[in-house]
């Protein structure tokens, strides 16, 4: 390692790279560590220049050594015995252990200013992206551990500026610049070199994985928008082909039309304000080498005047099927009156159904039945609703359909409840008295009975309420009876006596 007679070119190389995400030498620099490092590396180079030694006769000796090796069956001499006996040897080979430690802990010191790019390998780039996409900057570390807690003061933006993007874009670029001036080796005490070129290549591969990332973000949201428009334009120019053909107790096709009316009245502004946002983003990616394809640059041709063509086609189909329409009114609103009328019947029929009575032995296929039923209500409902919305009119009433489901989900937890507790008594009646655990049995009551208290307070006059409860009542009334004729204390005097009161009480132990 020294003394080389300044020849001081590197005798042993490293290579640094990412792997993983992290930082790796080959072979490591650790000395503490389990894989092979360049500490036992030089360890055993060691090992093989004593092991050489003894394969290395010497070839003078002195007179007695002579007479010993023709006498002896060993032969001549090797160098190990030098090796092994000279201080001075032994020395040599210590200080060049010492010295490698030394390296491989300056070397490690020194890698360290690289440890500053570590989020670079580190970070999650689809959730960077995800958070970037929402508050338009990244989030510091106190920001993202509260992110799902009451303490975030975090508020989402509507749309994430263009010149965010590009202040993210310069950034990489400024970073890849950066990254570029990193030396691509460095010697340490003249003797060791450490290769650098993979760590850094690797290093700016990334860089360009996060510059990339944002850039096609941009690529993407162009392509999509224009072909999103591009297939709006052409499925809303079929269904108005419907129009000359549209009879009036057409009401499939009719629907069909105005729902694509409404779709370009609610779209209106938003596509009129997207061409120079998207043509902004186009130049912007141009100032950083991307092209787009030609058909991207065709639908920037073509898209507006397809557009104006289309809205002008919607005033026309509004004016042609303005007849239709209006005998269509007619009939919606009849169907919404009947609607509204079969409602208030159904919800009288409702209310007398069995499972607000007690007993009712068929509660579950009471609830289901019902359930159904109020669904296609309720996707009659929804029917409506769209109609009514289409032709500008007036819902139907929503009131008794929600009071309805509200009170039919209500019963079920009731039933629920009802079937429980007369489950837990049944169970009860098959034990025998000793045998008992009224301990637990109680904790069972008082814990339906806390259920019970937590449900809504409108259901508390209800019969199946109330029946739950007595049960409960009277249940704990009995478990303190049992626990007194669980007494030690009670005689057969005692038993007949209750026997003779109850007469119908048998003693069963």
């Amino acid at each position: 390692m020294e003394n080389r007679h300044e020849r001081n070119i590197p005798i042993f190389e490293v290579k640094m790279g990412l792997e993983d995400n992290q930082i790796v030498y080959m072979p490591t620099l650790d000395i503490s560590s389990n894989e092979k490092s360049l500490l036992a590396l030089i360890e055993d180079l060691i090992i093989d220049i004593y092991e050489m030694s003894d394969e290395i006769y010497k070839v003078l000796q002195s007179e007695t050594q002579s007479r010993i090796s023709l006498s002896s069956s060993e032969g001549s001499e090797t160098y190990i015995h030098r090796l092994k006996t000279e201080n001075e040897i032994e020395n040599m080979k210590n200080d060049i252990l010492v010295n490698t430690k030394q390296t491989c802990k300056e070397a490690l010191d020194y890698f360290k200013m690289y440890h500053k790019y570590s989020y670079i390998w580190l970070d999650d780039k689809e959730l960077f992206m995800e958070h970037f996409l929402k508050y338009g900057r990244a989030l510091t570390e106190e920001e993202f551990e509260n992110l799902d807690t009451p303490e975030s003061t975090l508020k989402e933006l509507k749309e994430i500026s263009l010149e965010k993007f590009k202040n993210q874009i310069d950034y990489y670029y400024r970073l890849h610049d950066e990254i570029s001036e990193i030396e691509q080796s460095h010697v340490f005490r003249d003797w060791l070199l450490v290769d650098m070129k993979s760590f850094k290549f690797g290093l700016l591969n990334q860089v360009n994985h996060w510059n990339n990332m944002f850039k096609q973000h941009l690529v993407i949201k162009v392509k999509d928008k224009l072909q999103e428009l591009e297939d709006f334009i052409k499925n809303t120019n079929t269904v108005f082909e419907l129009t000359p053909k549209l009879d009036r107790d057409d009401f499939t096709s009719l629907l069909k039309i105005l729902e694509a009316l409404t779709k370009i009245r609610e779209q209106e502004i938003p596509i009129d304000c997207m061409f120079e946002p998207l043509k902004e983003i186009v130049n912007l990616l141009a100032e950083y080498n991307v092209e787009f394809d030609d058909k991207v640059h065709n639908q920037f041709a073509e898209l507006p005047e397809l557009w104006m063509r289309l809205k002008k086609s919607a005033i026309q189909t509004r004016q042609e099927i303005a007849p239709i329409q209006e005998h269509q009114v007619g009939l919606i609103q009849k169907r919404i009156q009947l609607f509204n009328l079969r409602l208030t019947i159904y919800r009288d029929t409702f209310k007398k159904l069995p499972i607000f009575r007690v007993p009712c032995p068929d509660a579950y296929k009471i609830l289901d039945r019902a359930r159904n039923e109020l669904d296609k209500k309720q996707a009659q409902f929804k029917e409506l609703v769209t109609s009514a919305n289409l032709f500008e009119l007036t819902k139907p009433e929503e009131k008794l359909l929600n009071l309805c489901d509200r009170e039919l989900k209500l019963s079920k937890q009731i039933w629920d409840f009802v079937y429980a507790v007369e489950s837990c008594i049944e169970d009860w009646k098959t034990t025998p008295w000793k045998k008992v655990n009224v301990e637990d049995l109680e904790q069972e009551c008082k814990k339906f009975a806390k259920e019970l208290r937590q449900l809504d307070k409108d259901i508390r006059g209800w019969e199946s309420y109330i029946y739950v409860t007595d049960l409960l009542t009277n249940l704990l009334a009995s478990l303190k009876a049992i626990t007194s004729l669980q007494n030690p204390a009670m005689r057969d005097r005692h038993w007949t006596e209750l026997m003779r009161t109850t007469q119908s009480f048998r003693r069963k132990i």
